[in-house]
């Protein structure tokens, strides 16, 4: 079987190449996905922020959990004793449950490095856990609770990122054929959208015209929040791969001391992928800014192939 490495707010891990993320919601602190092959779920992660001395004991937040299992189904029956075990290096406690012929591990341990406590459940069939173990043990070998590089994965259906751990996703929209997401830290922010079906869309919406997409999918949620004003410098760009625009602008913000922020955005139709990519980055200027801008360009302009 072939894996993939899947990120989100702060974790990573291995699972195989057809499982999706199909909820998402909360936020950096509090949160849930679940991710589903191609005919049911298959794993859920919820994590939620606290300090150390505020955790309950293992054992109690476990008894919790089947208190839980026990209102939500009462058909609900737990295979074998608990087991302890080691995720990432943190003590775990590991649950397997039964309803009717579904089956599930449920697993819970707190992780002192990112002061999360972590819940991930794995669901399968009760006649397929020999065959689907294997899937098991590498996502449970590969679940990472806490990042040791500077740079955090970011994995929305088939758009991959990495991007430094001060930006958190404020925003997000799933549609058919399209993803849009929104990160911000404290004097940047990063919009990024990515359009299906270019050969299609492009043409039936937009007379083959990328800005018009620009102007009319991309920008008008960025000016809802920033004061963007019209770009000053406009350049095209293209090979056997790739054609689109890049522009550039900058513009004040506040009264009394304004803050200058540098805006390039960047929108492209990727021929090999059939999709068209818009990205946009708002960085305020000052002695860091070029830095920042350059290390983005690098890790937002290959996100395709």
């Amino acid at each position: 079987m072939v894996f993939k490495t899947f990120g989100w707010s702060g974790f990573e891990l291995k699972v195989p190449e057809d499982w999706d993320m199909s909820i998402d919601r909360g936020s950096f602190d509090k949160g849930y996905i679940r991710l589903d092959g191609l005919k049911f779920p298959r794993l859920e992660v919820s994590w939620e922020r606290y300090k150390e001395d505020k955790v309950k004991p293992l054992n109690d937040i476990v008894e919790d959990a089947k208190k839980y299992l026990r209102k939500k189904d009462k058909n609900v029956r737990f295979i074998g004793k608990d087991r302890s075990m080691r995720i990432h290096g943190h003590t775990a406690r590991r649950i397997r449950w039964r309803i009717d012929g579904d089956e599930g591990y449920l697993i819970i341990w707190y992780c002192d490095k990112s002061q999360r406590l972590y819940r991930l459940q794995i669901f399968f069939k009760q006649d397929e856990y020999w065959s689907f173990k294997g899937v098991i043990t590498e996502i449970l070998k590969s679940f990472k609770c806490h990042i040791g590089s500077n740079l955090y994965t970011w994995t929305a259906l088939d758009l991959t990122l990495k991007l430094p751990k001060i930006f958190r996703l404020e925003h997000r929209t799933y549609k058919v054929g399209k993803i849009a997401l929104l990160f911000e830290s404290k004097d940047s922010a990063i919009f990024i959208n990515r359009i299906g079906m270019a050969n299609v869309v492009l043409p039936e919406k937009y007379d083959d015209d990328l800005r018009k997409l620009l102007e009319e999918e991309h920008l008008p949620d960025i000016r809802k929040r920033f004061k963007i004003p019209k770009f000053k410098r406009v350049r095209r760009f293209g090979d056997d791969r790739h054609e689109g625009f890049i522009m550039t602008t900058s513009y004040k913000s506040g009264i009394f001391m304004p803050k200058e922020f540098f805006v390039k955005t960047r929108v492209w139709l990727c021929k090999v992928a059939n999709k068209v990519y818009a990205v946009t980055m708002i960085i305020r200027k000052g002695s860091e800014a070029e830095k920042m801008r350059s290390r983005l360009e690098r890790l937002l302009f290959s996100i395709c192939p």
